[in-house]
This record gives C-alpha cells, sequence and structure tokens, in this order.
C-alpha cells in the first residue's frame, strides 16, 4: 500500500486494485477503470503503472496475478481502460474479460469489442510472442492489435524493456 500524492491498494493475488487521484479513480475485477498516473509496489514488488496516453505515454504491468473477470468500465476514457486489460492480456493470468460493457458509439469502440474477441481466440499465440516485462507505446500498442484484428502473425509489438528500474518510475 502507497499514500502520498495519491492512494493505492492492491491486495494478492485475487487482485483487487484501487488508486484515487485528482478524483479519478481506477480499480480493476470489474470495476470502473479512469485514466490517469498509477504506479507503487504492491505484495511481492508486483507493480501497475498506467499512464494518461499523450504520445510518449507507456503501461507497464509487471508480476501481477489477474484472477478475476476483466471488466472494461462503460466510462472508459481515451482507450486507458482498454489498453490496461490488453496488457493483463498479454500476461496471461486472467480468466475472461467481459467486453458487453464497452461502449457501443463509434466505429472504434465497436472494433475494440471485437479485437478482444479476437484476443481471446488468439491469446496462447500472443503470449508466446510478448513478454510481460515489456513497456508498450500506446500508440504503437494499437497498431499491433489492429494488426493482429486484420489477420497478421503476432510476431512482433513495437515496444522495448526497460534498461533501468528508474525507467519504470
Amino acid at each position: 500500500m502507497r499514500n502520498n500524492d495519491m492512494s493505492w491498494r492492491y491486495s494478492g493475488n485475487n487482485t483487487v486494485i484501487n488508486y484515487g487521484l485528482h478524483n479519478e479513480q481506477l480499480s480493476i475485477n470489474g470495476h470502473y477503470i479512469a485514466r490517469g498516473l498509477l504506479q507503487g509496489n504492491g505484495s511481492n514488488h508486483d507493480e501497475l503503472i498506467v499512464i494518461d496516453e499523450t504520445g510518449q505515454s507507456t503501461i507497464t504491468i509487471r508480476d501481477l496475478v489477474f484472477t478475476h473477470e476483466i471488466t472494461l468500465g462503460t466510462e472508459e476514457r481515451n482507450g486507458t481502460a482498454f489498453l490496461t486489460v490488453l496488457s493483463v492480456i498479454m500476461q496471461g493470468n486472467y480468466s475472461s474479460i467481459n467486453v458487453d460493457s464497452v461502449a457501443d458509439s463509434g466505429d472504434m469502440n465497436n472494433r475494440r469489442a471485437d479485437i478482444l474477441r479476437i484476443i481471446n481466440d488468439r491469446r496462447q499465440e500472443i503470449i508466446n510472442n510478448i513478454s510481460s516485462q515489456l513497456i508498450l507505446n500506446f500508440t504503437n500498442v494499437f497498431q499491433y492489435f489492429f494488426r493482429i484484428f486484420d489477420g497478421a502473425p503476432a510476431d512482433s509489438l513495437f515496444c522495448r524493456k526497460p534498461r533501468s528500474a528508474d525507467e519504470l518510475i
């Protein structure tokens, strides 16, 4: 648990993650996921970093064990919840994904739901090609999963591993 400029709670293998920053809240396991910055260590030095996407933002999810269903919030903002869930999928430790709550307005949101369904079907192929230790660039991760949507092989993701632990802060 970490409390300074933000609140933070992570509880073990059942994965309850909460945080509050400037009146925005993020939670996982079927709860609302808001955009913003979340970083800190939970048990076993697990890390979840979600940064508001600008062109240089990243998501890092490391060593988290997700055992519950993950639901995209109906008030998803700017793709952050979507990308958070994609990162969890790539880690491979989850039971199921509920895409029903993806906003139904606009082609982009409809395509996101389609992509999530396809990723469910091709999860093992994707996991075999992506390390859970990678830092994912927001823009490029969209490009990658649109390639998956279009049937391209899951052979590359335009991202890199951090050079040092400092880059994760």
